[in-house]
């Protein structure tokens, strides 16, 4: 499944269990460049060698299910890589988690004490 396919309230959950590996590969600057100017059998080679556990968090989120409930084999497995290396909406959320590392996403908020 891509993100781009899951909506309503489940959105929230998914997208919260995603940030903690996608923030793990966010710190790999080889990734970073790769995406969107390697080829695809490139950047799976780079996610497979280097980032296992990674990939099997995305792709359990992604299918609703645990890494160890996950099934996948040597043929199903090139498929699921391909669709999250693929996948408009979660390269783009990769992209501004990479950003926004040392910002945070919400940038710095100040309180206010007034009454």
């Amino acid at each position: 499944m891509r993100l781009s396919d899951i909506q309503g309230e489940k959105s929230f959950d998914i997208l919260a269990e995603l940030m903690t590996p996608l923030e793990r590969l966010s710190k790999d600057e080889e990734l970073k460049r790769m995406i969107g100017n390697a080829s695809g059998f490139s950047l799976a080679k780079h996610l497979l060698k280097g980032h296992k556990t990674e990939v099997l968090e995305v792709m359990a989120i992604l299918n609703e299910t645990t890494v160890d409930k996950l099934e996948y084999n040597v043929l199903t497995l090139p498929k699921m890589v391909i669709e999250i290396i693929t996948d408009p909406v979660l390269l783009e959320l990769f992209h501004s988690l990479s950003q926004n590392r040392d910002v945070g996403a919400f940038g710095s908020v100040t309180e206010n004490t007034e009454e």
